[in-house]
């Protein structure tokens, strides 16, 4: 794994023995490297302590041979596994091709697989099941605000999304108004496979996720959403069907910590306001757009928006793909953010490359977009330049909001007209509290 003269991004190994805990197995692995002080700092990067028990990283020959039993007679366990080989292929094979491709350039080897028992892991995948390649907290931390919060993905393995904090009975009716449950989306069956015959591998059915602190929630922030998705269903090609969208307010933890006692709004507030703006934007809205509170109620604190949106990801193809049988293929998410967030967080990019997952860029006045130039030449963003709307835009922020009831005097007139009446109320009473 990773010898001296690889490039040490592929990371194969240590990702082919976390799918490897993934599926439920606690065997044991060797990883037979030319450098093994690199390839302890990959595994330790890579893996949590846990999927790290029983697994050796070694340069000598001689452990590779011992490890392999070379030159001996095969163990009761291995002749075992070779007999019922063929009733394990469900955990060797995937139905949805994953972007991380092993390395042939190393030996990674395991011995002597062990399932857990069901009673103790997820029931048992099928070749149909959804996969799930859970990769970015590993990679990434503190994308959007990390120098006030650390993010504690890594250090619960419970699900962040349910069906109790987000919705999922809303994709379900667009599907069948969109005539797409698993039954009866033959023509999309069909595209699928040939999409899938020539290597292309983005769903073509996807829901868009943006997240912030809408603190408090402004037309602005829909109307992203909303550009994003007349783009993917009438200029995008080939056209993606948008079954659903979701805001994502942050936690507490980070909000609070950035703007203080004073201008901080609660979570359950903001959702709450949140709801309430979408139901005055009448049908328009309220026909594909929810609330997601998965990541504001997360118990372990603060999430950066990468594994917020993996999790929402697996959550949904979970539940749509597996659980439902409403859809046969995996559905896309879509991270959506402004031009500003982009240029701040570098790692926006880098969400593209992980299976099931795309990000959508929309233009933002004042900031530059040298780097969104260059990115939507090497990577899968899809950017929304806004050429035409230019010179119709207007910004607010939930800054210029607070800032209008602190000293209604002193702010801007469109302030006040991108207000929502919910939002008026509650910010009325929360500054003379105050």
């Amino acid at each position: 794994m990773n010898r001296k003269n690889e490039t040490p991004s592929h990371n194969a190994g240590a990702r082919f023995i976390k799918a490897v805990r993934q599926m439920g197995f606690r065997n044991k692995c060797l990883v037979f490297t030319g450098d093994e002080i690199r390839a302890k700092q990959i595994l330790q990067s890579e893996l949590r302590s846990k999927e790290q028990e029983y697994v050796l990283v070694s340069e000598e020959t001689s452990d590779l041979r011992s490890f392999v039993n070379f030159d001996q007679k095969p163990t009761h366990a291995q002749r075992t596994d070779a007999e019922n080989s063929s009733k394990s292929k469900a955990f060797q094979t995937s139905t949805y091709p994953s972007k991380c491709k092993t390395s042939t350039n190393f030996l990674n080897i395991v011995q002597n697989m062990e399932p857990y028992s069901f009673s103790e892991a997820s029931s048992k995948p099928s070749d149909n099941s959804y996969k799930s390649t859970n990769t970015t907290a590993e990679v990434y931390h503190g994308a959007s605000g990390g120098k006030y919060h650390q993010s504690y993905i890594n250090k619960n393995t419970g699900i962040m999304h349910n069906h109790l904090n987000t919705d999922v009975d809303i994709l379900v009716q667009n599907c069948k108004k969109k005539n797409m449950t698993n039954d009866r989306y033959k023509l999309c069956d069909i595209r699928r496979d040939l999409r899938c015959c020539l290597g292309l591998n983005k769903p073509m059915d996807c829901v868009l996720l943006t997240t912030g602190s809408f603190n408090p929630i402004h037309p602005l922030h829909f109307q992203n959403l909303v550009r994003v998705k007349k783009y993917f269903e009438s200029e995008h090609q080939p056209r993606w069907n948008v079954l659903a969208g979701y805001l994502s307010p942050t936690h507490d933890s980070y909000v609070h910590g950035k703007l203080g006692e004073l201008d901080w709004i609660p979570a359950k507030d903001r959702c709450r306001l949140c709801e309430g703006a979408i139901e005055h934007e009448g049908p328009e809205l309220s026909s594909w757009l929810r609330v997601s509170r998965g990541e504001s109620e997360w118990a372990d604190g603060f999430v950066d928006f990468g594994p917020v949106t993996e999790n929402l990801r697996d959550f949904l193809n979970n539940t749509l793909v597996d659980e439902e049988h409403v859809l046969r293929y995996p559905l896309c998410v879509v991270y959506v953010c402004g031009l500003d967030h982009f240029n701040k967080c570098s790692y926006v990019e880098n969400m593209t490359k992980q299976p099931n997952m795309s990000c959508a860029v929309v233009y933002r006045t004042g900031y530059e977009e040298q780097r969104i130039t260059r990115s939507i030449q090497s990577s899968d963003v899809i950017y929304i330049p806004l050429s035409k709307e230019r010179g119709k835009l207007t910004d607010v922020s939930s800054t210029q909001i607070r800032q209008h009831f602190q000293n209604p005097s002193a702010s801007k007139a469109n302030i006040k007209a991108n207000i929502y009446p919910i939002v008026d109320e509650y910010m009325r009473k929360k500054y003379r509290r105050k």
